[in-house]
């Protein structure tokens, strides 16, 4: 086989992007059939978080809307997120929904097959040609008339065909592992609910569990705050996106602010110091914590930050990374919370938050049963990236023809 039967062609020559339709927000309903926005197209897969409906009659009054099993939808409105493609592939679970404007519906022609289209839409060269044609515009918009104007080349059909099933191939073994994630992931939240609070102990462990408030355990501290010229250089800090989604800080932070050596001293960071989020556009992300891994104290930590330095010989430092993320405690703190822009929680709050705590032996088994968790999904997650990044080169290499496949 060789190269001269893909053809180089133009994307509004193969594909047609379909809008969907300007329903008004009082069009809404409580329930009814589910109605697609930009919201509900991420890389790769539908988000139904939010739902929206519209009436049940919109299916006979808008068929033209109407999306079914197999449809490809992409954003049209901010459509890449860190240099991937909004886009998804409907299932049995998307629908019936119906199209909302600023999301298009991808129709191909009949010499071209959906699914190799899907794969070749997320290619990084596609992804690049359409940022640099959306570049000036605020916010980034999508028009047909820019998106058809997008050089690309395609193999024959039946090529098309085997390439989608060899990509499909693995992104289904993808999906297998983030399944196997989430499910570890639950059970390790269900354990984490009956170690942390003593319903579930280990033999021989039977003294009562002693509830503690957090002032009374330890020294509450807000972070460092600075005029904005400070940042950019300087030292490192511990700033609030170094907390979220982690239970432990175990690298130098990557940002940088100007400090003196007071400031160093007053808002340095030691091992076993844990960080709590102060402030969260998100109410959920107020009060999550991290644990500092090692000594820090030349580094400063972000005023959107409060450290918690646990008295000596309380807490073990293996449980520090667990034991502020029991249910009883994130409800505590989320209702201590104050909301305006922000979810906030200060410092007396907190010392109010009650912590159940039981002897330091039993801590450290606690601790040592979740870590076991943890390495565990660490494993399967580290596969997966394996398995995600060796789709990534083949995906390149196919859709460049570097790389033929063998087809009836």
């Amino acid at each position: 086989m060789n190269d001269r039967n893909w053809i180089s062609t133009r994307l509004g020559k193969e594909v047609q992007l379909h809008g969907g339709g300007a329903f008004p927000s009082k069009d809404s309903s409580e329930d009814g059939i589910r109605w697609l926005k930009i919201a509900n197209v991420g890389i790769n897969t539908t988000k139904w978080d939010v739902q929206d409906y519209l009436p049940d009659n919109y299916l006979e009054l808008f068929p033209q809307f109407l999306l079914n099993s197999g449809d490809v939808v992409m954003a049209l409105t901010r459509p890449i997120l860190n240099n991937k493609l909004k886009i998804a592939r409907l299932n049995e679970a998307d629908v019936p929904s119906l199209l909302n404007q600023r999301v298009g519906k991808v129709i191909t022609s009949k010499d071209n097959d959906i699914s190799f289209i899907y794969y070749l839409l997320q290619s990084s060269e596609i992804v690049f040609r359409l940022q640099q044609a959306m570049a000036g515009t605020d916010p980034p918009n999508l028009g047909y008339s820019t998106f058809k104007k997008i050089p690309i080349t395609l193999p024959p059909l039946p090529e098309q065909r085997k390439i989608a099933e060899i990509l499909s191939t693995w992104d289904k073994a993808i999906k297998k592992l983030d399944q196997l994630i989430e499910k570890k992931k639950l059970l390790k939240k269900g354990l984490m609910q009956q170690l942390l609070t003593g319903k579930k102990r280990f033999p021989g462990y039977m003294k009562p569990w002693k509830e503690v408030r957090l002032g009374e355990i330890g020294e509450l501290k807000n972070g460092i705050n600075k005029d904005k010229e400070f940042f950019g250089e300087g030292s490192p800090f511990v700033n609030l996106q170094d907390v979220f989604g982690v239970s432990a800080i175990t690298k130098i932070p990557k940002g940088l602010v100007k400090t003196s050596q007071a400031d160093r001293i007053n808002y340095g960071l030691k091992r076993g110091d844990v960080l709590f989020i102060r402030s969260s556009v998100k109410p959920t992300g107020v009060g999550l914590t991290a644990v500092v891994d090692f000594d820090l104290e030349e580094i400063v930590f972000s005023g959107f930050l409060i450290r918690f330095r646990i008295y000596p010989e309380l807490i073990d430092f293996g449980f520090r990374r667990y034991c502020f993320s029991s249910d009883k405690c994130r409800n505590e703190v989320l209702r201590k919370s104050t909301v305006s822009a922000n979810t906030n929680i200060n410092q007396q709050s907190l010392m109010k938050v009650p912590l159940l705590l039981p002897c330091l032996e039993e801590q450290a088994k606690i601790a040592e049963v979740l870590s076991s968790c943890d390495y565990e999904i660490e494993l399967i997650q580290n596969k997966r990236n394996i398995v995600f990044d060796q789709k990534k080169g083949l995906t390149q290499q196919l859709l460049t023809g570097k790389i033929r496949t063998v087809h009836e």
